[in-house]
């Protein structure tokens, strides 16, 4: 269990959101948009203090989740045996979520989504730096690619692991590029099949290597 105490400079980190949007807030008309379409524009409104929750479910809940709840249900440890590696995990992640949650602050009020383009190279930024993470990820039930065939085979954990980072990595980069390169409107189009290659290939390649596991066991046997 992870009992140490959590960086001030993290602690920092989160509050930034929470800073800026108490210095917006009076500005902002009671009704704000709360979704926005794969355009860019808003397509459901509510009451502006909603936006309290943006900070709360972003940097706030990253860093509680990544410093104290996930060490403290991993029975095995193996979160924790992953030393400062995932101490610089969790403090990029909570980072980057928190740019991210100021930037939703920064457009509440906003119509239409400006600056697709740099969302689209932050979400980039934070699943490059995942990626970064996943391929050292010890095996565990809660942090990393948790398929059934993942968390049956530590063997497989490690090999899924050392490809989908590779991946990740790849097309987080992708992400940015085409964040600066791109126009705006193709940032729904980018973000599909980004999911579609980060989440489908590594759920594959897990699946095929548990079935090369299976026919080797039944081979021997």
């Amino acid at each position: 269990m992870n009992n140490r105490p959590i960086p001030t400079l993290l602690w920092f980190i989160t509050a930034l959101p929470f800073v800026y949007l108490t210095y917006r807030y009076p500005g902002l008309p009671e009704i704000v948009p709360i979704h926005y379409g794969p355009d860019g524009a808003a397509d459901a409104w509510a009451h502006k203090a909603w936006l309290w929750l943006i900070p709360v479910a972003l940097p706030l809940l990253s860093l509680l989740l990544l410093t104290r709840f996930i060490p403290w249900i991993d029975r095995s440890d193996n979160v924790e045996k992953m030393g400062s590696k995932y101490d610089r995990l969790s403090f990029g992640l909570t980072a980057i979520t928190s740019v991210v949650a100021t930037y939703v602050v920064y457009e509440a009020g906003e119509e239409q989504l400006g600056h697709l383009n740099f969302l689209l190279v932050l979400l980039g930024l934070l699943i490059a730096f995942s990626g970064n993470y996943l391929q050292v990820m010890r095996p565990n039930k809660y942090v990393g690619i948790r398929t059934p065939w993942t968390l049956k085979s530590d063997k497989i954990w490690a090999k899924t692991h050392r490809l989908g980072g590779k991946i990740w990595f790849a097309g987080g980069i992708a992400m940015m590029i085409s964040g600066l390169l791109l126009p705006g409107r193709f940032t729904a189009i980018v973000l599909v099949m980004a999911l579609v290659v980060l989440m489908g290939i590594p759920t594959w390649y897990s699946w095929r290597l548990s079935q090369d596991e299976d026919h080797d066991s039944q081979y021997f046997v």
